[in-house]
């Protein structure tokens, strides 16, 4: 099941009548919108960027020491 753009936050899940018991259980969920692609790149970029400025100062302490 797939939930549209306005189907997110909280929501419940039901099950009635298991097996014609009678028997019933619920629970919550939370549904969180889909991250687009633009937001990938985004992270993407910003990791590269703390890995490539993490392995620039590591290199330099070496290199002074």
């Amino acid at each position: 099941y797939e939930f549209a753009e306005d189907q997110t936050g909280p929501t419940i899940i039901r099950f009635e009548n298991i097996r014609n018991t009678g028997q019933e259980t619920e629970f919550g969920i939370v549904i969180a919108p889909e991250f687009g692609v633009i937001a990938i790149v985004i992270l993407f970029s910003a990791l590269f960027v703390v890995v490539l400025a993490s392995k620039n100062c590591l290199s330099k302490n070496l290199i002074s020491n």
